[in-house]
């Protein structure tokens, strides 16, 4: 197992600097370019997510429209709104006259 060399001169220390340096600023270089990759993903991700939103709002407002409301079984038999056949009532309310047709 080869053992690791000691910088024996500054010369050698300033190297392993610059070395360091150089591998910092690519290390910082490629998280800049994950980040803007990311940026951009989660841009169109947004767009996506809005183009669904109008799209499933407009679905639902069209659907809904031709669509017939259903009644609950146990509100019964639907009953045609028909006048019933006859006199009409009188109006008046207690000024109306009492005749019982004696």
């Amino acid at each position: 197992m080869e053992e690791k060399r000691r910088p024996t001169s500054f010369d050698d220390f300033a190297h392993i600097v610059r070395e360091a340096s150089r591998a910092r600023v690519e290390i910082l270089k490629g998280v800049a370019r994950v980040r803007v990759a990311m940026a951009s993903k989660l841009r169109e991700l947004r767009a996506r997510e809005v183009e669904a939103d109008l799209l499933s709002r407009h679905l639902s407002r069209h659907l809904s429209n031709g669509t017939k409301r259903r009644k609950p079984p146990e509100a019964g038999m639907p009953m045609p709104a028909i006048p019933p056949k006859g006199p009409l009532p009188m109006q008046g309310g207690a000024e109306a006259p009492l005749d019982f047709g004696d």
